[in-house]
């Protein structure tokens, strides 16, 4: 073989190498999104509402960053009857987070107001820790300082589960008020209608979660079986798996919460819209301020109505010590 044959030979195999299979080329590269102190499949979800799973922090960033204490204090907006580029902000509720020196959430302080009067609080307590599925046993202290207006029970949709069984297939927890149990199928291969009938056997009252507490991909309840009915969907982004989409229907009105994200991989928007059919009817747009840390500070939450906007509704605003 001559010189420049052999030459040639060489650059074709160093361009091959470099190339390489095309297939690859084609592939989703895999992208480690930034960590976010909150969890947006929880935030503001009826996932918020279930105590036995605090998940709502990042407890690594709790940890790094020091913090013992998050607050969120939720303003309703009063539009003023004078002047409508007015209004003033009302304080309905204010929830306190409380972190050991580890950043585990050990305690969570609700405090609800009418009219700028307190007229109720409730205290949940975390004695133990919190297991490698985000379970943790949470005790109600509804006598801890609560002041409850004329005695009355104040229902905030709250959800307490005791832990009945765990394998590798699954996990069953128990509603400890209505009796409802919360299957999480954990393992994929039974996924499938029947399978779920047949291992879990669930009743039409229980809640069905496909995946796992910290990474659902489908939650519904059973009808004869194998009918699913109240169906909530989680999608993904294939590159970084950041949640994108939460789908749920509940005729008969069908709603989807759209992931709106920043090109340094922070979710600053999302957009909760309402549907029924395929008619679309309102939507709420909630929109985060952070800080110099990527803290949201300030989330506000925008209301349209059909085509008509009615400005910003309620807003939270967030602060950390």
């Amino acid at each position: 073989m001559g010189v420049k044959n052999l030459l040639t030979l060489v650059v074709l195999l160093v361009l091959y190498s470099c190339v390489g299979d095309s297939s690859e080329l084609n592939a989703p590269r895999k992208i480690r999104p930034p960590r976010s102190i909150l969890n947006l499949k929880v935030f503001n979800t009826e996932a918020e509402k279930m105590l036995s799973f605090p998940m709502l922090f990042d407890n690594q960033l709790i940890h790094q960053q020091g913090i013992k204490k998050v607050t969120r204090s939720l303003f309703l907006l009063d539009k003023s009857r004078e002047r409508r580029d007015l209004s003033t902000e009302v304080l309905r509720e204010k929830k306190e987070y409380f972190f050991n020196d580890f950043g585990r959430l050990i305690q969570i302080d609700f405090t609800y107001f009418f009219d700028d009067r307190v007229v109720g609080k409730q205290r949940i307590r975390y004695p133990n820790t919190i297991n490698y599925y985000g379970y943790s046993s949470a005790v109600l202290h509804r006598d801890s300082g609560a002041v409850i207006q004329d005695k009355a029970e104040i229902d905030v949709g709250f959800r307490m589960h005791h832990l009945v069984k765990k394998n590798r297939r699954y996990l069953a927890l128990e509603d400890q008020k209505s009796g409802e149990v919360l299957f999480y199928m954990l393992n994929k291969k039974y996924w499938g209608a029947l399978s779920v009938d047949s291992i879990l056997e669930p009743r039409p009252i229980d809640r069905v979660v496909l995946g796992s507490p910290h990474f659902p991909f489908k939650s519904y309840r059973v009808e004869n079986k194998v009918k699913e009915k109240d169906v909530v969907e989680y999608r993904y982004k294939k590159d970084s798996k950041q949640i994108k989409r939460i789908v749920s229907a509940d005729y008969p009105f069908n709603s989807t919460r759209t992931f709106i994200y920043r090109k340094s991989g922070y979710c600053y928007t999302y957009i909760d819209s309402t549907f029924s059919g395929e008619e679309y009817l309102a939507r709420t747009i909630t929109k985060m301020d952070f800080d110099a840390q990527k803290r949201p500070v300030k989330v506000r939450h925008i209301k349209e109505t059909g085509f008509r906007k009615l400005g910003i509704v309620s807003l939270e605003r967030i602060t950390y010590e």
